[in-house]
């Protein structure tokens, strides 16, 4: 399979416009109170082209791809191929690609933000963290709702 050496430059465009950061919280965890963690997807619709870019990305920062059936609309449905990292390496994703964000700074921020958290409770997880980490979820949650008027409102595009 042909991989590409994919730029941090890309894959932030990539990430701007059908990439998802979002923080979920993992009640099946072998921690007592679950566990947060930070997340991202990349999907889209199943090609040659999408399965080797996906794969190119795996390389580089581990994750795993899947390739599911979406329904597109009443009787139809799609092929789908999707990238998604939860594990460490997602960080280091993160830190590549963050100067390059536009649209999803914020989000990629705060699971940094999370990522933090996990340094300060090696063992177990504090109220005072737990809380923290549930802020995080729902600050990130605000910013992932559709049509969000942050980004129409707050974001400046740069025209030079």
């Amino acid at each position: 399979m042909k991989l590409y050496d994919i730029s941090p430059e890309y894959l932030a465009g990539l990430a701007d416009s059908d990439g998802s950061f979002s923080i979920y919280y993992d009640k099946n965890s072998r921690r007592k109170n679950g566990h947060h963690k930070g997340a991202f997807q990349l999907g889209w619709k199943y090609s040659k082209k999408a399965e080797q870019i996906l794969n190119s990305i795996k390389v580089k920062y581990k994750g795993n791809i899947c390739r599911t059936k979406n329904k597109q609309s009443f009787n139809k449905t799609c092929d789908v191929i999707k990238y998604m990292s939860t594990n460490k390496m997602l960080y280091k994703l993160i830190i590549d690609i963050l100067p390059f964000l536009l649209l999803k700074k914020k989000q990629a921020q705060l699971i940094l933000k999370l990522s933090k958290t996990y340094k300060l409770t090696p063992g177990s997880l504090t109220k005072r963290t737990f809380n923290y980490r549930e802020k995080l979820y729902q600050q990130i949650r605000n910013l992932n709702t559709k049509n969000a008027k942050h980004i129409k409102k707050n974001h400046k595009f740069n025209t030079n």
